[in-house]
């Protein structure tokens, strides 16, 4: 599925190494920034009688300039991209080009929301217009209109960037608004912080072979609100190259709901399975959220008797890190740099048969993608399916090559040498989890998620965090009680994990710094 999960940091509050979670149910949007098309042509070059050259190429700087006073005013609650400037993926910079949306791109990779815009002139009087978009849609969130007169100092086409950039700000009241809007208008819309959002009660939770039962179901976002009108399905579907499972061990009546005006929706489900093989009512609808251009809202329901672990995990990390040579000895001015960024989202959610009670300090294996292997089956007896797999990796490494600035003897005019390689896959692999109890009490946890490899290119940032076995910041934690007479379930161990490390070191030629962050939440459901 395509981006399904692109900010599932907005899920993990407590990652101390965060920005503020400001817009709708404490998500933080991100904006990918593009320039602006400079609808004007170019002067005619005749030599020294030139006339407008430089007044020309300060209108590319107001794209700059207006990103830069974005980024001040709103930073706190929106992220900030860089996209690519082409079809090829491909970096590119220069003094007078604009970085615009490609026409074959899906621009959403980029951020949910994209900063686009252009310049023209009509007689002598030139217009900045900004528009704020969906990265989905394109439809239009904000604008701004800032009329002006053409210069060649800096400090006016600082001062115009400025207008525009406080008329959109702050950004994240227009992005909350058009949110609000767009799910009031389109029932393919949801705001959907958490996409596990279909509660499944079912009137019976254990059956056997042609026993049926009646469930209902109810459809919320994140903040609360009923979704009407909304066809869940029951069926398996295949949704932007992801595959979502459908009912198993029975079928549902009918197949397809409507949800009604509170959200909620009833069905019949008659169990097939015979005994010992697994069965699971699993709904989904297909909605567009401000994360996603196609993505899935989902939820399940265990119909069988047999022992089992439900693992919810939502992970989060990110990585930065830049080196920066400055260096300035007689009046000779030279830099460089290398910036390396990574970002891994994910949200899965498995069902595990165990085979036996597992014994007191007994580590206990999840690896669905190794099970169908004879030899693993003795060494790890047990079933494992994943009810939804969902989440991206990005890693960037951009190089600036050293450049002659500034000598005693001039220094050669060129454009920025930027070089950008790029690993992106929303491809997830299969997870892989391992925990350990002892006195029924959780004392070790980890979880997995890797992404493809590419014959070529940067490899992918995995997605795995492991918390050491009796780490007292998180360990033994006991389990609560589940209270709802229609869960499956007995007990449920919950927790939110974080770590963040910063280092930065500062030198007379040489700047370097390190933000590694990263955060989950974890729910361990038990039915025995």
């Amino acid at each position: 599925m395509k981006k399904i999960l692109f900010a599932v940091a907005a899920l993990i509050a407590s990652l101390s190494c965060l920005s503020q979670q400001c817009g709708n149910c404490g998500q933080r949007p991100s904006v990918a920034l593009y320039d602006l098309d400079v609808q004007v042509p170019q002067p005619e070059l005749k030599g020294e009688k030139t006339q407008g050259w430089l007044e020309w190429q300060q209108l590319y700087w107001m794209a700059r300039h207006l990103h830069s006073a974005l980024n001040k005013n709103n930073a706190a609650c929106v992220r900030f991209t860089q996209p690519a400037s082409n079809d090829d993926d491909v970096l590119k910079v220069g003094l007078t080009y604009a970085n615009l949306p490609a026409v074959n791109t899906d621009v959403s990779q980029y951020g949910n929301y994209i900063v686009t815009g252009l310049i023209n002139k009509g007689g002598d009087a030139y217009v900045m217009h900004v528009e704020i978009q969906s990265a989905c849609t394109r439809k239009k969130v904000a604008s701004a209109d800032v009329p002006f007169q053409s210069s060649a100092e800096s400090s006016n086409t600082i001062r115009i960037a400025n207008e525009a950039a406080a008329r959109l700000s702050p950004l994240i009241e227009k992005i909350k608004k058009f949110e609000l809007d767009e799910r009031a208008e389109n029932k393919k819309f949801a705001m959907a912080e958490n996409i596990d959002l279909i509660k499944i009660t079912p009137a019976k939770t254990k059956l056997v072979t042609g026993q049926q039962t009646d469930f209902t179901l109810e459809l919320k976002d994140c903040d609360g609100t009923a979704l009407a009108g909304r066809e869940i399905v029951f069926t398996s579907d295949n949704i932007g190259g992801g595959n979502m499972p459908g009912t198993t061990g029975g079928f549902v009546t009918p197949s397809k709901v409507i949800t009604d005006a509170n959200g909620k929706a009833t069905a019949n489900f008659k169990m097939t399975a015979i005994s010992g093989n697994p069965a699971i009512i699993n709904a989904h609808t297909i909605t567009q959220t401000p994360q996603t251009c196609a993505g899935v809202l989902f939820g399940d329901a265990q119909i069988d008797a047999m022992p089992s672990y439900k693992i919810v995990v939502s992970f989060s990390k990110t990585l930065l890190t830049e080196l920066n040579m400055n260096s300035n000895e007689d009046g000779v001015v030279m830099k460089s740099g290398e910036r390396k960024k990574a970002e891994v989202s994910y949200n899965f959610s498995l069902l595990h048969y165990i085979s036996k009670v597992p014994k007191d300090g007994e580590q206990i294996m999840m690896m669905p993608q190794f099970e169908n292997d004879p030899d693993y089956q003795k060494s790890m007896p047990g079933k494992t399916i994943v009810l939804h797999n969902d989440g991206y990796s990005e890693f960037t490494i951009t190089d600036t090559a050293l450049n002659l600035v500034k000598s005693p003897f001039g220094a050669p005019h060129s454009d920025d040498n930027v070089n950008r390689q790029r690993y992106f896959s929303s491809s997830p692999l299969p997870p892989a989890v391992s925990l350990m109890f002892k006195n029924s009490e959780l004392v070790f946890f980890s979880a997995s998620v890797e992404f493809p490899e590419r014959e070529e290119g940067l490899s992918p940032v995995g997605g795995s965090f492991s918390i050491e076995k009796d780490n007292k910041d998180y360990f033994p934690l006991k389990a609560k009680k589940v209270t709802d007479p229609n869960s499956v379930y007995k007990w449920v161990y919950e927790f939110q994990y974080h770590r963040g490390d910063d280092l930065s070191k500062k030198g007379q030629v040489f700047n370097y710094s390190n933000t590694d962050g990263e955060g989950a939440t974890i729910q361990i459901w038990k039915s025995f």
